[in-house]
């Protein structure tokens, strides 16, 4: 990787350069405090709960600064996508097809729209670790819209954090481990009607300042989402990263309290994707050492729809993430439908359970008795190995050929973002999009006409 010189802060200093807002002073803030009290958090959903109708065996178990030279491959580099959605739950469908082929290592969302009566499971399989701070009225006095999320993938260690007084806020904080440190990582929404939002403002700055507390030298930060400061215009330095032109922006007291702590915190503004009106209303700050590895980019293609006033944005960080254990491994069953139940009769008529049982210890005959049934079954039944199910379930084949092509087409597209590579990404896109779709609504069509036929199998369904 080629290295840069040292970048300069791209959020305003005083005595800065003209064009940059100048400040007398960093506001005061107190420091961080325990936190306490109930929060407003969804919890990180893990894989699917167990539930099998089989008997277990009783032992079993635009704007690119730089171009990292990074192979097309997951490792030492993470690909986050980023949107405002404008609301998720007339789409419900049609995120969980796009987030099926599982290209990008992390979603960021703004303006979600979720509340209680959307599982996360309605969009992401247990390939995803998925964290929701929904709008209630602990953050908003609106009762709709608003809402962040982020999905991290499972095989990342990540975790939830709660600063103090975070649930008075619509953002979230999660720490990701890599194999150097910790990034921190906070998605929030700043909706129109709180941009002057003084209380808001410095709830936020007092999480950052706790977040801080708990870092080390190796750490990082990244903040991103919808900041609605459409008054303020950036400029690029020369290293890429953007900082507030003075001449041309409106400053409310609010949004410089805002700058002030990032300014504190050391993070530097990265994205200079323009909208459809040529504003800038989604931000990306991240800390002085991760900007000089880091790229934020138009993303090559929306994950459902195009918002106009929010364009979806490709984050690609140049790290290498700590990844969990995950086993694999097919489960064994036994199949009852091809016992020797003759020769099982015979071993356990030849038992000489008087003498068995005579303990005197009800719980030792019963145990004892167990025992001797589970070995019975082990002996004259046979076993069989059930494999994992594809994921998704309406997978095959030539789906998992177009997905592997897809993500090929992504990891290279993030690194050189050029227009072919943007076009190979988009056509191997449409391609999966379309067969999965298909193959999606084949399923669904199978699975209702089962159902149909066979009631009974319904609470299976759901259970599974």
């Amino acid at each position: 990787m080629e290295a840069l010189d040292p970048p300069s802060s791209a959020a305003p200093t005083t005595g800065s350069s003209p064009g940059r807002f100048t400040r007398p002073h960093h506001l005061s803030r107190p420091g961080p405090e325990s936190s306490a009290g109930d929060r407003a958090f969804q919890a990180a959903i893990h894989g699917k709960y167990p539930y099998s109708f089989d008997v277990a065996l009783p032992d079993a178990a635009s704007t690119s600064r730089l171009q990292p030279a990074v192979p097309c491959v997951p490792a030492s580099q993470i690909l986050l996508y980023y949107q405002n959605v404008g609301g998720m739950n007339s789409s419900l469908a049609e995120y969980q097809l796009a987030y099926s082929d599982a290209c990008y290592d992390i979603y960021a969302f703004s303006e979600t729209w979720l509340n209680n009566n959307t599982l996360s499971k309605q969009l992401f399989n247990d390939t995803y670790s998925v964290y929701r701070q929904d709008r209630s009225t602990l953050n908003s006095n609106k009762t709709s819209g608003g809402g962040v999320l982020l999905a991290i993938r499972s095989c990342f260690v990540s975790r939830l954090l709660k600063p103090p007084e975070d649930s008075t806020v619509e953002h979230l904080w999660v720490a990701i481990s890599t194999l150097s440190g910790t990034i921190y990582i906070c998605v929030i929404n700043v909706p129109p009607d709180r941009v002057n939002d003084h209380s808001l403002i410095e709830k936020h700055a007092l999480s950052l300042d706790w977040i801080v507390s708990q870092m080390d030298a190796r750490d990082s930060i990244v903040i991103l989402g919808d900041f609605n400061l459409g008054t303020v215009s950036w400029l690029s330095d020369a290293h890429g990263f953007f900082f507030s032109d003075n001449s041309r922006s409106s400053f409310r007291p609010a949004s410089l309290s805002l700058l002030d702590a990032y300014l504190t915190a050391r993070l530097q503004q990265v994205n200079g994707v323009l909208n459809a009106n040529n504003r800038l209303l989604d931000l990306c700050f991240v800390g002085e050492d991760l900007g000089q590895s880091c790229s934020v980019t138009h993303a090559p293609a929306p994950l459902v729809k195009n918002c106009r006033h929010h364009s979806p944005l490709l984050l690609t960080l140049a790290i290498d993430p700590e990844k969990r254990f995950q086993d694999h491994a097919e489960t064994v069953f036994y199949n009852f439908h091809k016992g020797d139940f003759e020769r099982m009769n015979n071993f356990l008529a030849n038992v000489d359970w008087n003498a068995t049982l005579d303990s005197g210890d009800t719980n030792l005959a019963a145990s004892t008795m167990c025992g001797i049934i589970f070995y019975a079954i082990d002996q004259f039944v046979s076993k069989k190995l059930r494999c994992k199910p594809a994921k998704p379930a309406w997978s095959n084949s030539d789906l998992k050929h177009l997905k592997k092509v897809k993500r090929a087409a992504l990891r290279k597209h993030s690194k050189y973002h050029t227009d072919s590579t943007k076009a190979n990404y988009v056509r191997a896109n449409n391609e999966y999009r379309d067969l999965n779709a298909s193959l999606y609504n084949a399923h669904q069509s199978h699975l209702q006409s089962r159902l149909k036929a066979n009631p009974k199998e319904f609470w299976r369904y759901v259970n599974e």
